[in-house]
């Protein structure tokens, strides 16, 4: 599912992809590795829980985990464009009554000294099937990091992860039965 919310991505360090990669002619372009990416532990799951101050199974509207980030990127005359697909497994829970399951995530880029150079935050919708509890989908990003002609982003981060308050953040970092 490609996120509207990308479209709209303002900044110098991220931003939509939208010039060739020399195919049109032109010198070639050097290949590099792509920059790292991976899912911040801590915010990889999130429960959602009916609100109130019930915490045990049957308050559980969905359980939703980040499974995995896959890259691929080609360098351009202005910056390394990456395509990402952000593989999330949910599954539906018992208090749940929409049969769909609605949660927001991020997208940060660090460089190499580790500073957060951008950050956007998307919003997914996932509906469950009829007489189907668990799915698993995968979210489509493209992004371009700037970087001068002959440099390599192999050292940048591309660092995904679910947006938890504070409490998901606490309940998250208990330990799991």
């Amino acid at each position: 599912m490609l996120t509207p919310g990308w479209r709209n991505l303002a900044g110098i360090f991220l931003g939509l992809a939208a010039t060739g990669c020399g195919m049109f002619g032109g010198a070639k372009v050097a290949q590099y590795p792509c920059p790292q990416a991976g899912i911040l532990k801590d915010a990889q799951r999130l429960t959602k829980f009916l609100p109130g101050p019930g915490r045990d199974l049957t308050d559980v509207v969905f359980e939703v985990r980040l499974a995995n980030v896959r890259t691929k990127c080609t360098y351009g005359k202005s910056g390394v464009k990456i395509d990402m697909l952000v593989d999330i497994a949910i599954e539906r829970g018992p208090a749940d009554k929409s049969r769909k399951a609605v949660f927001a995530y991020f997208v940060a880029i660090a460089n190499p000294a580790g500073t957060i150079l951008a950050r956007e935050r998307f919003t997914a919708l996932i509906p469950f099937v009829p007489n189907v509890s668990r799915a698993v989908t995968a979210e489509e990003l493209e992004q371009m990091i700037p970087l001068p002609r002959g440099r390599s982003a192999e050292n940048y981060r591309i660092i995904v992860g679910l947006q938890v308050t504070r409490e998901e953040l606490e309940f998250n970092r208990r330990p799991r039965r």
